[in-house]
């Protein structure tokens, strides 16, 4: 796929709503992709696909959701390794094409929504009638319960722990005519002279492991970018080794969602590093 197989100009948004459009970046991540396109095209949600030629189903589950939500397919050359630099630049020139109101920087191992549970796009339209123009997320890490060979039903996930290095570090979503970026902050604060944050931070649940073994899939294998070392970036995810990529049966920092409130989420007690430093 190409840029050719989709057009800017074809974004399906209602006209009554705000404008709202995600860009993903992904490479190699078919087994997330269907649920992820799923959820934002059932809001409504236009998505720019960055794909950094992957090898996998993505072009096959794309051709899937072509008519809505994904607007466009963009290829990022794959140079062999990991490149979120690559990434954020190539984000940028398309975020400045966008005709729409508001932008998502959304992996595509993430959920993104309101505190109480309500859809991102709701929570959007929301903030886009006060004076605030970004949103903040707390991320709500996901582990499975053991090792589960399914890798299709993530979302069931109930164990969590709230991973707060420090705070305000998620700013995901604001209004595109901000003039706002995040190419020097790791893709996750923005900078710019009118920043107004909504005081209320809401919810990212991130999936990051759907097993055992996509685990060291994911993470021994990976090679990254020397310009992204260089920056600093990435620093909990080097030198990782299988053992300490094992899912922890149990640890006071784990909690569980309730199965009768799942959006209900505890930020007591957040944690500064990820279980495989625990």
């Amino acid at each position: 796929m190409n840029t050719t197989d989709f057009k800017f100009s074809d974004f399906r948004h209602p006209k009554s709503k705000v404008s709202i459009c995600a860009i993903v970046a992904t490479h190699n991540a078919s087994q997330y992709l269907r649920t992820l396109l799923s959820v934002l095209h059932a809001q409504s949600i236009d998505v720019v696909i960055l794909d950094n030629e992957s090898t996998d189903d993505t072009r096959f589950i794309l051709r899937e959701f072509r008519n809505g939500p994904v607007i466009d397919v963009i290829t990022l050359p794959f140079k062999g390794y990991f490149s979120l630099t690559d990434q954020l630049r190539k984000k940028h020139e398309i975020i400045k094409q966008l005709p729409h109101q508001w932008v998502v920087h959304h992996d595509v191992d993430e959920i993104i929504e309101g505190r109480d549970g309500q859809s991102l796009r709701n929570l959007i339209e929301s903030v886009n009638q006060t004076e605030h123009n970004v949103i903040n997320f707390d991320e709500m890490v996901f582990l499975p319960d053991s090792d589960h060979p399914q890798k299709s039903n993530y979302l069931a996930f109930q164990r969590y722990y709230f991973f707060q290095p420090h705070e305000n570090r998620l700013n995901r979503a604001y209004r595109r005519d901000s003039n706002l970026e995040n190419l020097t902050m790791a893709g996750h604060k923005l900078k710019g002279e009118n920043i107004s944050i909504f005081p209320t931070n809401q919810t990212l649940r991130h999936y990051i492991v759907l097993n055992e073994r996509h685990a060291r899939e994911k993470y021994i294998r990976r090679i990254h970018d020397p310009m992204d070392i260089q920056k600093g970036w990435h620093k909990n995810r080097l030198n990782l080794t299988e053992d300490r990529l094992s899912i922890p049966e149990s640890s006071p920092y784990l909690k569980k969602a309730s199965t009768e409130y799942p959006q209900v989420l505890s930020r007591e007690t957040p944690v500064k590093k990820h279980f495989w430093d625990w």
